[in-house]
């Protein structure tokens, strides 16, 4: 019973590490601080965009698929609806893309991995621009 009990209290303590590690390393300002980045990333810079949206820019070693199957759990958590997912190899790069909606917020997510390495675009725009493209 005891076991038991403490491998429930170590499962919730490593959620409860893992929201506030996730949290903590969100992007500061606007509407990307609720938005986690891509799991074991590093930033690699962020920048306003077009139509008032926010972009920023990662790379990590998990898949493209990784990084989608982890912001369709983690997105509707936080609020969001995912409403479409795609991925495809083109010339050889894996890719793969995920749109979401929280409210009237837009949500565009690009994940490719042209070499070892995925880079992974996230843009947020108040409302659904005429053009989201993760250029």
């Amino acid at each position: 019973m005891h076991t038991v009990l403490a491998a429930g209290l170590a499962t919730c303590a490593l959620a409860i590490s893992f929201c506030t590690n996730a949290q903590a390393m969100t992007e500061t300002g606007g509407a990307l601080t609720n938005v986690a980045p891509p799991p074991h990333s590093r930033p690699l810079g962020r920048r306003a965009v077009s139509a008032g949206g926010q972009q920023s820019t990662y790379m990590t070693s998990a898949t493209p698929e990784g990084v989608i199957s982890f912001y369709k759990q983690l997105l509707p958590a936080a609020g969001w609806t995912v409403t479409d997912t795609n991925s495809d190899d083109e010339s050889g790069k894996e890719g793969a893309n995920l749109q979401a909606i929280n409210g009237r917020q837009y949500l565009a997510l690009n994940a490719i991995r042209p070499t070892g390495k995925t880079y992974v675009k996230v843009f947020i725009w108040p409302s659904k621009p005429s053009d989201d493209r993760c250029d």
